[in-house]
């Protein structure tokens, strides 16, 4: 009998070795934006404990939420929404509305507009308080899961009934204005300076009172960045210091706050921001081009219809980068324009190579309907998508700048029937990063 009581109580002890190193691997273990400042421990003589980290709510929702026990999620105020830590704890998602009191700081939490995924029509001011994590955090990340709202009552004047702001104490403003109309799938970065500072998100739907019929929704998730985390995961989303947006991804599509191909408004004015790209060791070029499915007459950056000034025709500025000197000038750098270091194909290039003429041209601001030499002049509204390429050391970085007028419709000499072209509307760029440099004949404007 000693011998089976001596077996047994070996069995237990080892049953409960394994459950302790499975917990001390599960804490050990990271997940995007995780978070391993807090443990907490459940049951089993407090052998079994986990880290607060960030979880996915299932396998088949988007849903993402902080590993707690049921009764720490149930007393936060969040809602179980799936399994974590093998089971022994649960997937807490915190959801806050207008009406929420400002919350307790949390690693990853969604603002949405109240009664959501219901849209509101009703009119409403509100003014939503983040609360900063730890000294640890510098940057949040915002992400429009959902954003809807009215997009302004005219084309000159966006933003005019609904939209929303970022404000915070002790921050300059992000360059981006005010956003209204359709922002789904966008995302920004707040920088935060210290725990003490205090962004807050406002929400202004009070100016439709009658006259709007549409409804408003949205959902944006809102995940703190540990700038000390060792998760490399989580570093890999902090984004460079002062860009307003930064893409992960290999290939995809960039466009401007409110743009709204189906009810066109002009963008807001006085913008100022850089949009970001991840750049590995090995890479060495960028492409940038008007998106494929950006409908015609959709997209400009300042005249549509472009310029042909002088030797740099090809940006469709309406100013020369490379003599500034020159008279007649009609436009310069403090117009609507898109900055990129880039090089693009020559409008001059004649159809059969010519000893001693570049095929491609250097430039670095861009405007009209598209990027590169099919800027200027296009009648149909889009552009032959050559784009541009960017080759230059350093980050890939691309900036977006707007003077303090809005834009105004082109009244043409003869009226024509059909769609016309709208300054101002916005940009939609595909762009793609790649390990493999082509091989260009190059000019300097």
């Amino acid at each position: 009998m000693k011998d089976l009581s001596t077996l047994i109580h070996l069995t237990c002890l080892l049953f409960l070795a394994s459950i302790a190193l499975a917990a001390e691997n599960l804490t050990k273990s990271t997940s995007i934006l995780g978070s391993a400042r807090d443990k907490r421990f459940l049951g089993l003589f407090n052998l079994i404990q986990f880290a607060n980290t960030q979880c996915n709510a299932s396998a088949t929702s988007e849903l993402s939420g902080v590993c707690y026990t049921q009764s720490e999620c149930q007393s936060f105020g969040g809602r179980a929404a799936g399994d974590c830590a093998l089971g022994f704890g649960v997937c807490c998602v915190f959801e806050y509305d207008c009406n929420s009191l400002r919350p307790a700081p949390r690693d990853v939490f969604y603002f949405q507009n109240a009664n959501f995924p219901n849209d509101q029509s009703d009119p409403s001011m509100c003014l939503f308080g983040i609360s900063i994590l730890n000294a640890n955090i510098c940057q949040l990340r915002l992400d429009f899961e959902e954003f809807d709202l009215d997009s302004g009552s005219s084309l000159t004047s966006p933003c005019d009934r609904d939209s929303l702001e970022i404000l915070s104490t002790g921050m300059s403003d992000l360059g981006m204005g005010k956003l209204c109309g359709n922002n789904q799938d966008q995302h920004l970065y707040i920088p935060v300076i210290n725990d003490r500072s205090q962004p807050m998100i406002r929400i202004m739907t009070e100016d439709r009172m009658l006259n709007v019929s549409q409804p408003y929704k949205y959902r944006i998730r809102v995940t703190q960045i540990d700038c000390n985390s060792k998760d490399p995961l989580m570093n890999a989303l902090k984004a460079p210091d002062n860009c307003l947006q930064y893409f992960v991804e290999r290939r995809g599509t960039i466009q401007s706050f409110n743009w709204r191909p189906d009810l066109p408004r002009v963008y807001q004015k006085n913008q100022n921001y850089a949009i970001c790209f991840r750049r590995e060791p090995s890479d060495c070029q960028m492409s940038l081009k008007r998106a494929q499915n950006a409908p015609a007459f959709s997209t400009s950056v300042g005249q549509a219809t472009g310029y042909t000034k002088f030797c740099a025709v090809d940006n469709g500025c309406g100013f020369e980068e490379c003599s500034k000197a020159l008279t007649g000038i009609i436009g310069s750098v403090t117009l609507d324009h898109l900055q990129i270091n880039a090089f693009h194909r020559s409008s001059a290039m004649p159809a059969t190579p010519v000893q001693g003429k570049s095929e491609y041209e250097a430039s670095a601001f861009f405007c009209g309907v598209g990027l590169g030499a099919d800027t200027p002049g296009i009648g149909d509204g889009e552009d032959i998508r050559d784009g541009v390429i960017v080759q230059s050391k350093g980050p890939f970085v691309l900036r977006f700048f707007t003077d303090d007028e809005n834009g105004q419709p082109n009244t043409p000499t003869v009226p024509t029937p059909g769609p016309q072209k709208i300054n101002e509307l916005g940009f939609s760029i595909d762009y793609q990063i790649m390990g493999n440099c082509q091989n260009l004949d190059i000019g300097i404007l």
